[in-house]
This record gives C-alpha cells, structure tokens and sequence, in this order.
C-alpha cells in the first residue's frame, strides 16, 4: 500500500506521468532494495551520503557497506540490520525510482520527507505504512470528522479494507472521504442494518471495476460459476458480518438484511453519508456508510 500512497503522492505533484508509474510498477516486481536506499530509508544516511559513497565504489574496490563503515555513516550493527530488511517488498519502489532515472538518491531522500511532512504522516504512521498496518492506516489516513458516528463508520471501513486487503488486492490506497446527504452511483451493492439503530453499508462503482472486484473475490473463495451480483453480495455479507460481530462484542445487536444491486440512481439522506474513494490498480471503489437507511431516488 505504500506504493498506492507514495505513486499517487508522486503524480499529484506532476513528478511522474502515469505512463512512467505503470512503468515502474512493473520493474518493481523483479527488483530488491540496494542498501543506499535502505539506509536512506531508516534515517542513517542522506541522499548526498549515499551518492558520495557510490562516488567512492568508483576509486576503491569495496562493497557500500565496507565504504559507509569506514566513512562512519554506519556501524556494523545498523549495516546488519539494513541487509535484513532488503526483501522489504516497499522499499523497490524507490530503488526502481532511482534505477530508471526518475530521481537522484538526493532527490528521493528529500520527497520521501516532503511526503511525510505535507501528508502529516508522523514516523509512527509511516511504519504503519510501510507495514501494510490496516489498523494503524485507517486510523492514520481516514478523517471521518465531522461525523458524529465516525466510530461505527470506523469500524465498518476496517472491516473492508481488511477483506479488500485479504481476498482482492493488497496494493491499493483510500483518500478522505466526503460527508454530504446525497451520492450519485452508477452501481451500487449495498445492505442495511436494523437494531440497537439503522445503518446502511455499500459499495459504489461502474460495471468493469465490480467486474473485476467480483471476479477476484469468486478466486479467492475457490468459487467458480458465479454471477456478479452474488459474489459482490457475499464480499459484502462476510464484510458486515466481521464488523456486526465487533459490535455484538460491545454490546450492539443489529440484523444484517440480504444484499440488494440497483444502478443509476442516488443515494439520499437528510442525516448525512459518508463516501470514501477506495483505489485500486483496476479502479476505483466508493464505500458507502450512513446512520439511518437513505432513500434511493431517481
């Protein structure tokens, strides 16, 4: 997920095209970390160093680490530990950056810092990032303010994230969501929760990306045979299912109701709803959450 964060952060500031993303996103799969993006990575070592150090590979035949130890930008301990973390499938995104000409060491160090900075990613969240923390992320990366049951909305888009993560893709990113009483769809699949009170939980998107959603689904269970409909309708069951036991655990009872489909319409509730934009390398998903059933109108 960090590439999905870090690629998306990138092209916003028209450093890559996505010509150049898709690019590099494909070389990713056969390349593994160098230690001077490693230790750029963990804060041992800047950009500049890391470009000095291969400036001196040049004159004196030793490896990266042997030079950094010697220069005294390393020690043996943080050397080990930087070889252990060279599989660290994130970090080849930016070895292939550098690799392929997009950018200097110098110039990754500094917008690996910008991004942290202008996305108020804290060190904490940045590990959590790294490590595909969706507990963390979802805390980190989703401001649910101002709605006031912003922890049940919490818990629900967890509970996606995390199937999402499980059974469809595990390299996609969600944006902030937008809070407002109407959402226009192409397709919706959606289910309703009655009880202790009313919520309604969906997923908005267009014909190809519920294609592929529910054709990676139906793979993952081993489920052939089955259409569209029924396997975006079970994705949601099992997703509601998670996050109506979270709640039965505190105390909070609610009836899941049968998944229905409808297309080219509007969701409508005075209370408010909740949309969160929900990337993935196929496209995009919105995930629906509203307090209260909202009428659907034409």
């Amino acid at each position: 997920m960090f590439t999905q964060f870090f690629g998306n952060y990138l092209l916003e500031r028209n450093l890559l095209t996505m010509v150049q993303l898709g690019e590099v996103l494909t070389q990713m799969k056969h390349v593994r970390a160098r230690l001077g993006v490693l230790a750029i990575d963990a804060g041992y070592m800047t950009g500049e160093q890391v470009d000095y150090i291969h400036s001196l590979q040049r004159r004196q035949d030793k490896r990266f680490g042997e030079l950094a130890i010697q220069e005294g930008y390393l020690d043996a301990a943080q050397l080990e530990e930087l070889l252990a973390n060279q599989s660290s499938s994130y970090l080849a995104l930016s070895q292939v950056l550098v690799d392929s000409g997009c950018f200097t060491y110098d110039q990754l160090s500094h917008l690996l810092h910008e991004f942290k900075e202008q996305c108020n990613i804290s060190d904490r969240d940045f590990e959590a990032l790294k490590n595909d923390d969706l507990d963390a992320m979802v805390d980190a990366f989703l401001n649910l303010d101002p709605l006031e049951e912003k922890e049940l909305c919490r818990a629900a888009f967890l509970s996606f994230v995390k199937n999402t993560f499980r059974f469809i893709e595990s390299d996609f990113r969600f944006a902030q969501g937008q809070f407002g009483d109407q959402f226009s769809f192409h397709r919706l699949i959606y289910t309703t929760m009655s009880g202790d009170y009313d919520l309604c939980v969906g997923l908005a998107g267009d014909q190809a990306v519920f294609e592929q959603f529910s054709s990676r689904f139906s793979e993952g269970l081993g489920v052939a045979d089955i259409d569209m409909h029924d396997s975006l309708g079970e994705f949601l069951n099992v997703t509601c299912g998670l996050f109506l036991a979270s709640l039965s655990n505190q105390g909070i009872d609610l009836e899941l109701q049968p998944p229905a489909l409808c297309q080219e319409k509007a969701l409508s509730n005075p209370q408010g709803l909740f949309s969160i934009p929900v990337h993935l390398p196929f496209g995009r998903i919105d995930f629906i959450c509203s307090r209260g059933i909202p009428a659907i109108t034409e």
